[in-house]
């Protein structure tokens, strides 16, 4: 009783501390179970030979057991108290292991997230690596669905689960927030089942519209998350879905007639820290990975420091997205010293961002400051991957980068990129 009286007192004398909801996002840990510390770095792997692969992890590799779980300790004691946790997909690596092996990754990492937040909701998103054959999810019920639905179970209820069995999406409110889990990786432009297939694959299309609609009626917000953004790649130009499936996916959200209750829908994949805007209907974040490694297939692709989770504050009256905190490693720093070291990489409503919310109001006038301002642009491609050493941004490439953060339909992405009028 005396414990309630002094919680009471404390809201009543710092009332914004008890208004502000919390939850962590970490995603795409491509955790590598057969990494070897000083082995060869081949083809994304450090599994063998002798070489300088770092005790951390490596650039042209993914990361050993060690750093995902330091990751997930040091969340819980950056901020603990968090309403909620979200695995945005792709535990496992880019390696390759057997189907059993796959499954039992990400019940291991699903289970660490338990442990240090036991009485958390956690949600997952599944990756285009977590499937097998990785990047293949067939449309509707499947085995591997079900396989999956097991492997993370203890995260799911009953109802949850029926969802997830029909198609890898699922929901749950949480003060306020309808936190929505869906399945982009049905769209992802190497899935080879649905490469010439078109409509609303698993019936998401309509769960989705169904979720907006019972937020609304039920005096909710809704957050979406999921692994594959739409949209183009700012680094590579490409394409993130087969190109049928862009449009149609975005007019789910854009057109419904309740959009103003989108909060925001937060994706990985990408490996990169960047934003997208819509046509309101909340913005697009794309959180940083927590795996360094280098996409080697691409003269473009670029490292990243280890990105180990993103904050995001809320407030608790009107479910408004407050600001988010990025936290990283230096993955060189740290494998010199033998020690992870773990820190803010920045506030977005601080230095330099400055942003008042995570609104897409907000967004767009962000992506204004960065158009005018070279300072603010530099800052921006500085982040997007995590403070790594980085090339300079010539014509090209800040075209790639603002056509992808301004259009994310197919058509019009094109169109800028053509006549470079972003």
């Amino acid at each position: 009783m005396k414990f309630l009286l002094l919680i009471l007192l404390f809201c009543f004398l710092v009332p914004t501390f008890c208004l502000t909801g919390k939850f962590w996002q970490f995603t795409d840990q491509h955790y590598d179970w057969i990494y070897k510390y000083k082995s060869e770095p081949h083809s994304g792997e450090c599994r063998k030979g002798e070489g300088d692969a770092g005790f951390y992890g490596d650039y042209n590799c993914d990361i050993p057991w060690l750093t995902v779980a330091s990751a997930i300790e040091e969340m819980s004691i950056i901020e603990p108290n968090v309403d909620f946790v979200i695995n945005s997909g792709d535990t496992w690596p880019h390696a390759t292991g057997s189907a059993e092996e796959k499954l039992q990754t990400i019940a291991n990492v699903t289970n660490l997230i338990r442990k240090y937040f036991p009485n958390t909701p956690v949600f997952y998103s599944p990756g285009n690596h977590d499937f097998e054959p990785k990047h293949d999810c067939a449309p509707g019920a499947n085995t591997w669905l079900a396989q999956m639905a097991q492997a993370i179970s203890p995260i799911l209820n009953t109802e949850q689960k029926k969802t997830y069995l029909q198609g890898g999406y699922y929901s749950q409110v949480i003060g306020g927030i309808r936190v929505v889990i869906m399945n982009t990786v049905l769209y992802y432009r190497s899935n080879k089942y649905t490469s010439s297939a078109s409509g609303d694959l698993s019936n998401q299309y309509a769960w989705i519209t169904s979720q907006i609609d019972e937020a609304y009626e039920n005096d909710e917000k809704v957050l979406f998350v999921g692994h594959v953004p739409p949209g183009h790649a700012e680094r590579f130009g490409f394409n993130n879905f087969h190109d049928q499936y862009t449009d149609p996916f975005m007019k789910v959200f854009e057109e419904h007639p309740h959009k103003e209750i989108i909060l925001a829908s937060l994706y990985g994949h990408l490996h990169s820290d960047s934003f997208r805007l819509t046509e309101n209907a909340g913005p697009l974040l794309l959180s940083p990975s927590l795996t360094p490694w280098k996409n080697y297939h691409s003269s473009l692709g670029v490292p990243n420091n280890l990105g180990m989770g993103r904050l995001f504050s809320y407030d608790k009256q009107d479910q408004t997205l407050l600001k988010y905190e990025q936290y990283y490693a230096d993955l060189q720093t740290c494998n010199e010293n033998l020690k992870l070291k773990w820190q803010l990489e920045y506030d977005s409503s601080q230095e330099p961002f400055y942003m008042e919310d995570l609104s897409l109001i907000s967004y767009e006038k962000l992506y204004i400051k960065m158009k005018n301002d070279e300072k603010m642009f530099s800052d921006y491609l500085n982040f997007n991957i995590l403070k790594y050493k980085a090339d300079s941004c010539d014509s090209d490439c800040r075209t790639r980068q603002f056509c992808a953060i301004k259009f994310l339909h197919t058509d019009d992405y094109d169109i800028c990129k053509i006549i470079q009028d972003y």
